[in-house]
Parts: C-alpha cells; structure tokens; sequence
C-alpha cells in the first residue's frame, strides 16, 4: 500500500488441531484477549449488559478496572487462564465476541478451530478471516450505538 508494491498476507498460525468440537453448549459469550481500549470490550460488556446476556472476559490489562465498574451481573471477569481452561472456553460458549477493529485478530481463527461462531466488528481482518463463516452480515460500526 505505501511503497506501491505488491504483497501477500501471510497469516499467523493457529494450532487448528488443539480444537475441538463440544458435544456441550453452555449459555455465555466470551472476549478473549487483552484488555486495552483498541480491543473493544467495552462494547461486549455493554451489549451483554443491556441484552441480560452471560458473557466470561479472559484476559487482562491496562482496561480492567475501568471494564469491572461497566460490567453488570452478568458479566464475569476470569483473567489470564492456562491453555487447557482457555480451551474449555472456547469450545463450550455459545458464540465469541470480537469487537475490535484489527489487522489480523487471531482470536476469531481459535474460536472457529472449536467450531465455535463469531460475531465481530465487521472491519477489518475479521473480513478475511471469518469469510463464509458469518450467517448475515459482519456487524458495522453504525450499528453499535
């Protein structure tokens, strides 16, 4: 784009063997990543705030304290987990929430690995990555006030 080249994305790679398909839905969403302002979580925290909807954040950082006094009930804060409980996670939610703006966003690759969907902000690499996995639309900005 800037030096007026061609270029190739090559992807980051996710371990797709580590998932796994769950014979077992339980009734929450997750965000996974770390906790800073890019990464959006306030806007899971809100919608699953407003909607009564279980949502488990796992992560931490810079966000976390300002993201406990947004959350209501309903909302669980589980911090950094082990690979084995994040796994867990992954393949038992009912959907992941990613709703940050990002180049790549690996976390939407890890959740498909599980066979788990996705709804996401509907910019960035999400739109690569999630192709042919999205039921309607990719959620846009102007639907999120």
């Amino acid at each position: 784009k800037h030096y007026r080249r061609d270029a190739h994305v090559i992807h980051p790679p996710v371990a797709v063997s580590a998932g796994y398909i769950s014979s077992t839905i339980e009734d929450y969403y997750l965000v996974v990543g770390q906790l800073v302002d890019y990464k959006r979580a306030d806007l899971a925290i809100e919608a699953c705030n407003r909607l009564g909807r279980p949502l488990r954040v796992v992560g931490d950082g810079a966000e976390y304290r300002r993201l406990r006094r947004l959350a209501g009930p309903s909302v669980k804060f589980l911090g950094f987990l082990p690979e084995a409980a994040l796994r867990e996670h992954y393949a038992n939610c009912r959907a992941v929430l990613f709703p940050g703006e990002e180049d790549f966003g690996i976390v939407p690759v890890e959740a498909h690995s599980y066979g788990r969907p996705v709804i996401a902000y509907g910019r960035g690499g999400v739109l690569e990555t999630v192709q042919g996995f999205f039921p309607g639309d990719p959620v846009v900005p102007e639907s999120c006030t």
